[in-house]
């Protein structure tokens, strides 16, 4: 009988493998390049409904909320996404610059929440569009001179 179960356990291991951390770590990435595409698109679409706020640097101004969209909820983003946090990333808005109310640029960073476990490097983009990534997942060096991500 031991025998028995030992072997349907085998099987279902079998049957049903659990992901390496290297493939865990692989959709993380590209989870949060994923969803930097998502917070670029759902910045280009503020920035044309709320001319006068341009674009913005609050993860939360994108999410929704039960009323009508508005610049403080355009509900152009996930609730989860809005939050800041994703299959392990965290995402944060940085360098926002604009003149008086309207802000023109922006940094947006995802990093991994657990360095080498949840993910190992950290992707950004601004304005531009550009999506770029740097290899120690650092989200303090994670800039315009880091290398742009290839769209192979």
């Amino acid at each position: 009988m031991k025998y028995l179960i030992g072997c349907l356990g085998l099987f279902l291991i079998l049957l049903f493998p659990h992901p390496s951390a290297a493939q865990r770590i692989a959709a993380n990435e590209a989870s949060a390049v994923g969803a930097v595409r998502t917070i670029l698109t759902a910045e280009v679409t503020y920035a044309s409904t709320y001319p006068r706020n341009g674009f913005t640097c609050d993860l939360s101004h994108l999410g929704g909320s039960s009323g009508a969209p508005n610049a403080y909820h355009a509900d152009l983003i996930d609730v989860e996404l809005a939050s800041g946090i994703r299959r392990g990333y965290r995402f944060v808005f940085r360098n926002c610059s604009g003149n008086g109310s309207t802000i023109y640029s922006f940094s947006i960073v995802a990093y991994p929440l657990e360095p080498d476990e949840s993910g190992v490097r950290a992707f950004c983009s601004d304005q531009t569009g550009v999506i770029r990534y740097e290899s120690s997942g650092s989200a303090e060096t994670c800039g315009r001179s880091s290398p742009p991500l290839s769209s192979r």
